[in-house]
């Protein structure tokens, strides 16, 4: 499928073509110019020589346009890959949420600990895959931007896939360059029996 800057190289492409074709109409009409000595002819061939030019120098702009472009979009897939390999790299279960709650992106380790493939997580709300809803909805709403609040721990059990609940320590950060939330999802801390 096509892309936006696949089409403008296309069209740049085009551009160059049709500025080198009407150069050739120009000197061809000019050569024939000369012969009749028809000034009205004269007149017209300077209007399309200027045309070509003035074509010709767009054409010239846009392609460093495409190129910047091309680069721009290398630099946003680099990125993008850097980002997920940091995902991976880290190795707590993470687990990145969009402003509704719905899994956007979670690294290997926590589709470890939920017993599932990251593709079945991504696009599931959140609060699917633990029991205390109430402890995860109010931590989320904790983490609202209008709540002030950046962070956030709280203790809930989740339900890996065919495996029994297990109790686990969420901490979550409110993202800022997006209006969704990171958590770092950690088994809980064992209590020691009293005495």
């Amino acid at each position: 499928m096509a892309t936006e800057l696949d089409i403008l190289h296309g069209l740049t492409f085009q551009t160059a073509e049709m500025v080198a074709k009407l150069a050739d109409m120009a000197r061809q009409s000019e050569q024939k110019s000369r012969r009749t000595a028809d000034p009205i002819g004269r007149a017209a061939l300077q209007q399309l020589s200027t045309a070509v030019e003035e074509l010709r120098v767009a054409n010239e702009h846009l392609q460093v346009q495409v190129e910047q472009l091309n680069g721009a979009e290398r630099e946003v897939v680099e990125a993008q890959a850097a980002v997920e390999e940091f995902a991976e790299a880290v190795p707590i279960a993470t687990l990145w949420t969009d402003d509704a709650g719905h899994i956007c992106r979670v690294n290997e380790a926590a589709a470890d600990l939920l017993n599932t493939t990251k593709d079945d997580l991504l696009g599931k709300p959140f609060w699917l895959l633990v029991t205390d809803r109430d402890v995860l909805s109010q931590a989320m709403a904790s983490l609202d931007p209008q709540a002030g609040q950046s962070s956030v721990d709280v203790v809930v059990t989740v339900t890996p896939l065919d495996r029994p609940p297990r109790a686990v320590r969420l901490h979550g950060e409110r993202l800022t360059m997006n209006a969704g939330c990171v958590w770092f999802v950690q088994p809980a801390a064992l209590r020691s029996p009293s005495r």
